[in-house]
């Protein structure tokens, strides 16, 4: 996200060619974005990080894989581990914040419900005292009606109460939402560009054109 990436270029990292600065000075100088104005070099550094971050999850499975692309083995796999424990923040904090709407929600709902049972309450304690006498059958069915209303909702406000409980536990609940199987590596090699292979297409061009050169003055 660029949430991510934002805070990323505000952060400080250590490279051999560029020493300790943070990521927006180094990606600034490292792909040439001096030429751009500093409105617009944030932007770019952002796009130029996405180019080189690569993201892979497997269909059938829950496991995703995170590479960098990086001018220096250490320094990708430095940016690799901030780029895992920012998203887990981050994936905290929005965890956080919904548990917080529902807790607020919640809350809101209990005092409704609490009123309307103390209510209900109140007018099944009064009709029972300006009726002492039920024996009338049609009585009888309207305390039964309205002892079934003050049960549904104490019913409710006891599910509510259960609920609020449970959200003020998962707020304050700290646990990692990224599960890190396998931490950031330091590559052993160069995987890109292919220096072995750059070199060899380089001899083969250049031998056929100097052959063509020849066979053309020729």
């Amino acid at each position: 996200s660029e949430r991510l990436l934002s805070s990323a270029l505000n952060n400080q990292f250590m490279s051999k060619k560029y020493g300790n600065r943070i990521l927006l000075d180094i990606i600034v100088a490292e792909y040439d974005l001096m030429k751009y104005k500093d409105s617009e070099r944030s932007i770019r550094a952002i796009a130029e990080l996405k180019k080189r971050i690569i993201i892979t999850k497997d269909r059938l499975s829950p496991v995703v894989t995170l590479s960098i692309e990086a001018f220096e083995a250490q320094f990708a796999a430095d940016l690799s581990r901030y780029i895992i424990d920012k998203s887990g923040q981050i994936q905290r904090q929005l965890k956080t914040n919904r548990v917080r709407q529902k807790r607020l929600f919640i809350e809101e709902r209990m005092i409704e419900v609490s009123k309307e049972l103390d209510q209900k309450e109140k007018i099944l304690r009064e009709f029972r005292e300006n009726n002492r006498n039920l024996s009338s059958p049609a009585l009888q069915m309207k305390v039964q009606e309205m002892g079934r209303e003050v049960d549904l909702q104490s019913s409710l406000y006891l599910t509510l109460r259960s609920q609020y409980e449970k959200a003020k536990i998962e707020e304050v609940d700290k646990d990692d939402m990224v599960q890190l199987i396998d931490g950031p590596t330091r590559p052993i090699k160069l995987t890109r560009p292919r220096r072995r292979l750059g070199i060899s297409m380089a001899i083969l061009f250049g031998v056929f054109l100097a052959v063509f050169i020849i066979y053309f003055k020729e």
